[in-house]
């Protein structure tokens, strides 16, 4: 597929284009953004992408598994961009069910292929469809939306107080010293009545708060995602594929030398570690169920990396891919990402339908692109803000792994660091909510 519009563009002219994008968002009833900084974990694909307005759409709910696929095929040599719902589990697994309440109407999976997308990489602007006026759009000088803006009001309606939290941790707790599970990401939810939300401000002070390198602004009708995601769940390149998950945080301090000696820590945490490498070889197994023998491989194990706010401890675990295996089969071996359910997957899976009080959606989910060719990259959906704008109701989650080791205070705490970035985007204050029960 040949761009229609090539051009070389300045970091000036770079930060126009993505507010250009921002505002064409308002415009289309799909939309996504997807942009890389700080792109130390592994060489993203792109610098930006965004795929503009929808040709043609698959909604997997009122159809069957393989019609992914089918749809993949009929539309090859496309930009396809795709939203996977964590419920998305119960497609593949016959013996889960999530009945849970949904507070939005995202699709359990869903791909578009767009009528305009927009790619930057190394600089260079490419833009492919069949509109050649967007470059007249992604150049000219940006409305400031943000003096239009009405102030946000937003009220916490639901969360988990530290005493439902310690109640569900101790039930976990039963069911790892039974040896049913050795590990489970339990996650807790902000849910947030908000009125006057602007999700393009928004997503540009998240940005400035938290450059990530799988950062996504996402609209399908009048629900959004805003993510400022600093992991990669697949990216498949040719026949290889890797997957880069992610197990073990540390608070930054403003303290320099403190910050060595907690990355350090971090670093040498047998709890951390333990944690990060039950991960690391579900995703092995995981992989193997469509790698060629042999192939699947730990490039890199307990790795250490910065972010704005914390440290965190990501491995890249990569493999060939078995001839012609298909999405809808790498989708069967590898969702819902072990980083955010746990080991055994599947009996992870039931307990976190048994001890958390919300419906993930997007939440733990995954969105990307697949290229043209076929190639993909695929990030796994947290840091993030859901918003219903029908309802004004907006979810901010987090949560992290429990094993034998953990602490309920700490890991509390840890769910309370993950959110208050987002939170304090809503002006929310956590020190002004008394969470303890």
């Amino acid at each position: 597929m040949k761009p229609i519009f090539t051009k070389k563009v300045t970091p000036e002219e770079q930060k126009r284009i993505v507010n250009a994008l921002l505002d064409l968002s308002l415009e289309h009833q799909h939309f996504v953004l997807l942009e890389s900084e700080l792109s130390n974990c592994e060489e993203s694909s792109y610098d930006l992408i965004a795929g503009i307005g929808a040709k043609e759409i698959f909604n997997l709910n009122s159809k069957n598994l393989f019609e992914i696929d089918l749809f993949l095929e009929k539309t090859i040599g496309q930009w396809r961009f795709v939203q996977i719902n964590y419920n998305f589990f119960n497609s593949i697994y016959s013996s889960t069910n999530s009945n849970k309440e949904s507070l939005f109407e995202f699709d359990l999976l869903s791909i578009f292929t767009a009528k305009t997308t927009v790619v930057l990489k190394n600089n260079e602007l490419r833009i492919f469809g069949d509109d050649d006026l967007i470059k007249n759009d992604l150049f000219k000088e940006n409305k400031d939306l943000s003096l239009e803006a009405k102030e946000t009001i937003s009220k916490i309606k639901k969360s988990v107080l530290f005493d439902e939290y310690n109640h569900q941790f101790k039930k976990i707790q039963k069911y790892l010293s039974r040896g049913d599970i050795y590990e489970v990401n339990y996650c807790i939810p902000f849910i947030i009545d908000v009125k006057y939300l602007n999700l393009t401000h928004i997503y540009k002070h998240q940005k400035r708060a938290s450059p990530a390198p799988f950062a996504a602004f996402y609209k399908s009708d009048y629900n959004y995602l805003v993510c400022a995601s600093p992991e990669r769940f697949i990216k498949k390149l040719g026949d290889k594929i890797s997957c880069q998950p992610m197990k073990g945080t540390a608070k930054k301090s403003r303290n320099e030398s403190e910050n060595q000696k907690l990355k350090n820590a971090l670093a040498s945490s047998e709890k951390e570690r333990a944690e990060n490498v039950m991960i690391v070889d579900l995703t092995r197994n995981d992989l193997s169920k469509i790698a060629k023998k042999g192939s699947v491989q730990v490039k890199e194990l307990f790795g250490i990396y910065e972010f704005p706010h914390v440290y965190q401890m990501i491995s890249t675990v990569e493999a060939t891919l078995k001839d012609n295996t298909t999405f809808l089969e790498i989708l069967k071996a590898l969702f819902p990402m072990g980083s955010m359910t746990g080991a055994p997957k599947l009996n992870a899976i039931k307990i976190i339908e048994e001890v958390e009080c919300f419906s993930r959606e997007l939440f733990s989910g995954s969105i990307g692109y697949i290229d043209p060719n076929g190639d993909f990259d695929f990030n796994v959906i947290i840091r993030s803000i859901l918003y219903n704008e029908k309802t004004d109701t907006a979810l901010i989650a987090a949560g992290g792994a429990i094993t034998v080791q953990s602490n309920a205070s700490d890991e509390y705490q840890e769910c309370l660091l993950k959110a208050n970035n987002n939170l304090k985007l809503l002006g929310i204050d956590l020190s002004e909510v008394n969470l303890q029960g």
